[in-house]
């Protein structure tokens, strides 16, 4: 019970992480792209073109990200598939960007203090807390018929 509680807790806490200021960035640097914020189609283009019209061979996509719509972690989930890119993350990778984009990469490097935090599914968070809010209600309520 307390597993489920403490994974609960840190659903809803991770679900707060504060959004990133401004556009999301993304950059090269030699064989690595540095994609930074939010999950766009915008971006994910961007990704492409340098994919596609590169100097050099991308072989990283280094990411921090809270994540976004649903499509377009989807849409970069393809990306890193398709192009075989290998997955850094040295701050965060949440939400959409966990569900979608850290597990289609077939390779990974996490710093020490990265958190990646998955969620739920195409149906969102809300099906989950309520489960485990039934969960909780049938566990409490037989305790208190125990005694």
């Amino acid at each position: 019970m307390f597993k489920l509680l403490w994974s609960f807790i840190l659903i809803i806490s991770l679900s707060f992480v504060p959004a990133q200021g401004g556009e999301t960035t993304v950059d090269s640097n030699e064989n690595t792209v540095i994609y930074h914020g939010k999950l766009s189609p915008s971006a994910n283009q961007k990704l492409l073109l340098i994919l596609k019209n590169g100097k050099s061979k991308v072989e990283w996509l280094s990411i921090t990200s809270e994540g976004g719509e649903i499509n377009h972690g989807m849409d970069l989930g393809d990306i890193v598939h398709d192009y075989d890119l290998k997955l850094e993350v040295n701050e965060y990778c949440l939400s959409s960007c966990a569900n979608y984009v850290f597990s289609a990469a077939n390779h990974h490097r996490i710093s020490n203090h990265a958190v990646i935090g998955f969620h739920g599914g195409t149906t969102g968070i809300e099906k989950e807390i309520n489960r485990l809010l039934m969960l909780f209600q049938r566990k409490s309520g037989n305790q208190q018929s125990r005694t």
